[in-house]
């Protein structure tokens, strides 16, 4: 054998023992701080059934899934000889929804009233129902949503919901409310391991009529349609420092009965960049194009989401997008309690329709603004915001906002 083959089968040899020593067999698993949450709902997240051989990476990988579940703001996994041993720190889970955004004036702001358990049935299942003031009308939700992260499993989603938007037009007095009853059923394909992609499909259905109406007297009547999702997961959720990236494309057609097509295409990116354990920088990026020709078949954008500054309830349009931007930094100021600065900035295109639902010219906006949030990380997704923005551009305006929510 020649000194060049004997150096390819060393070299070879060195990959595999290298393959081979970063995975380790192992025979049990042991949680501290699980509190409600069941033993079976964190195995169930493991790469495969103990006893197995799991490598460092995936390791890594049930460690963050165990963390983006959201219900620990401290997961720590270590080895003991064929142990794993995983150290939690676990959050309240069952909370109110006492939701508050303000809008751009008084009547566009929205306050949300209800109750979830992100933790339902102690298997990181979210139920809840939720009463809302959004979009000029009152709206309510409830739901089942089963967590996303498990190897083994597909996942169930359940909603029923009525909601109301109040419909404003900058070419006309024309107005109503648009009101919706209806519900969806979502399944999503388990998560593999050495996978970053999941699917989503989902059949949904909604009835659709008018109230308050004043100029003009839209069609009332019954929407079928359908969801088709993939997600791409490479995202680690922290409370303040989260890193990685997540990106989604939804295809969803939809039939309404006076014979229209309503589709949609969304697209929505989201990524982080942790500069320290304190510090982040944080955006999303959203684009959503409908087909045109129907006003009540538009998308919304406005200072509740899009753009902090610009009008709510009054662009309803046919093409947008946007995106939002912060830097993020937390200063300790009690255990589990944080107040996070935070410059931000709100870029968007968009294309609205007029009351006709005829597309007009596009629309550009910008604003940029610092805030203040105080972060009780025992706490789940639930915080206290406020913004100040300015608005650049389509014209000149502040804006002072308050949430109970990030941003995004």
């Amino acid at each position: 054998m020649t000194t060049k083959m004997k150096n390819k089968w060393f070299s070879f040899a060195l990959i595999l023992f290298a393959s081979t020593a970063h995975a380790r067999h192992f025979t049990e698993i042991e949680f501290e701080g699980l509190e409600a949450t069941k033993q079976a709902t964190l195995m169930d997240l493991l790469p495969r059934a103990l006893p197995a051989e799991i490598s460092d990476d995936e390791l890594r990988e049930f460690s963050r899934r165990v963390k983006n579940l959201g219900l620990f703001d401290q997961v720590m996994t270590s080895e003991e000889g064929s142990k794993i041993k995983v150290v939690l720190k676990h959050k309240s889970t069952l909370s109110p929804i006492v939701s508050f955004s303000s809008g751009k004036t008084l009547e566009d702001s929205s306050a949300t009233f209800g109750l979830v358990d992100y933790d339902g049935f102690g298997r990181a299942t979210r139920v809840g129902a939720k009463i809302a003031y959004a979009e000029r009308g009152i709206n309510f939700a409830a739901w089942i949503d089963e967590h996303t992260y498990s190897p083994n499993s597909w996942a169930q989603e359940i909603e029923v919901y009525r909601t109301s938007s109040g419909f404003r037009f900058q070419d006309s007095s024309t107005s109503w409310s648009r009101n919706r009853l209806g519900g969806f059923l979502e399944w999503v394909t388990p998560f593999k391991y050495g996978s970053r992609v999941i699917y989503e499909i989902q059949p949904a259905v909604y009835y659709e009529n008018f109230s308050n109406t004043n100029g003009q007297s839209p069609r009332d009547g019954y929407y079928f349609g359908s969801l088709f999702e993939v997600i791409y997961d490479a995202y680690k959720w922290d409370d303040l420092a989260p890193h990685g990236y997540k990106a989604v494309l939804e295809l969803r057609p939809g039939y309404f009965t006076d014979g229209s097509f309503r589709g949609e295409t969304r697209g929505k990116f989201s990524a982080a960049h942790a500069f320290s354990d304190r510090t982040a920088f944080t955006m999303f990026l959203n684009s959503n194009i409908v087909n045109s020709g129907n006003v009540n078949h538009s998308i919304l954008i406005g200072s509740q989401q899009g753009v902090r500054g610009l009008p709510d309830s009054l662009y309803r349009c046919s093409f947008v997008n946007y995106g939002n931007f912060e830097l993020r930094h937390s200063i300790g100021i009690a255990p589990r309690l944080f107040l996070q600065p935070t410059l931000f900035a709100d870029a968007a295109v968009f294309q609205p329709m007029n009351s006709g639902g005829s597309a007009e010219p596009w629309v550009q906006a910008l604003s940029t603004g610092a805030g203040l949030r105080i972060v009780p990380t025992g706490l789940t997704q639930l915080l206290a915001r406020l913004d100040l923005a300015k608005l650049h551009i389509p014209n000149d305006a502040w804006m002072v906002q308050f949430g109970i929510t990030q941003y995004f």
